[in-house]
């Protein structure tokens, strides 16, 4: 074979290796509700390949950036082709993204009912917040995910996380409101009190070791002690402002 026909044999297969990239591309473009539920044929009963991309991308995710973190990396660790990656995300920000927004969203599921029980202020923020802990030492790569990295997102997935994020705060923003009004917190500023709060319960991931010191459920224990000692202050004053009562009936 010539110089020249060796040459043209490879720009052929350079151009064939677009042209398959670019309908993947545009195949991942489809709504994911249809392929949720296509089994992996590689992988074991129950598993799907989406499934198990999205899990190899989140403990990825785990030992480096998002910027370092490619879409052959995923392919290679998922044990799947780059293209079937393309299938189901669109590109390796729509890919973090999911990994990132469904875990706000799940866990959202899990707390609203919480939220919105007829349990006092101080237990409804109890759960939450040994809740919050549980799901971030069990899901190590949400920690993982920082701002920085969400940030690196196009605008529209950043705004789109930012609403997700911003409602799940909420939560906390209206249990802790409740607990001020009704006196079981002391007076302040609840955007204060509730971003305190979710900057000690987010920063536990950080530092905690699974064969440390202290368990996953001592740590959530010792967390919230600290977290309703800074809060509970209004007890003491109002047993105070009770007795001032019963003196001045007297």
């Amino acid at each position: 074979m010539t110089r020249l026909s060796r040459a043209g044999k490879l720009e052929e297969n350079r151009l064939q290796g677009i042209k398959q990239m670019t309908t993947a591309q545009r195949t991942a473009q489809r709504t994911t509700r249809t392929t949720k539920g296509k089994s992996d044929p590689s992988r074991g009963a129950g598993t799907t390949s989406r499934e198990n991309i999205l899990q190899v991308a989140g403990r990825l995710l785990i030992k480096a950036s998002y910027a370092e973190v490619t879409i052959e990396d995923i392919a290679e660790r998922a044990g799947v082709n780059r293209a079937l990656v393309y299938y189901y995300f669109k590109n390796k920000a729509f890919l973090f993204y999911e990994v990132a927004s469904r875990a706000i969203s799940s866990h959202a599921t899990y707390s609203d009912p919480i939220v919105s029980s007829d349990l006092p202020p101080r237990e409804k923020l109890r759960q939450l917040v040994i809740g919050h802990i549980k799901w971030r030492l069990n899901n190590p790569e949400i920690g993982a995910i920082t701002t920085k990295d969400m940030k690196s997102l196009p605008p529209r997935l950043y705004r789109d996380y930012v609403v997700l994020r911003d409602k799940y705060e909420a939560m906390f923003r209206q249990v802790i409101g409740e607990g001020v009004a009704s006196g079981e917190f002391r007076q302040g500023s609840i955007k204060v009190f509730s971003a305190l709060t979710l900057g000690l319960i987010n920063s536990i991931d950080r530092w905690y070791k699974p064969k440390g010191e202290l368990s996953m459920d001592e740590v959530a224990a010792e967390a919230w002690s600290f977290i309703s000692a800074s809060l509970e202050t209004a007890k003491a004053e109002r047993e105070e402002d009770e007795e001032d009562v019963a003196i001045l009936k007297v």
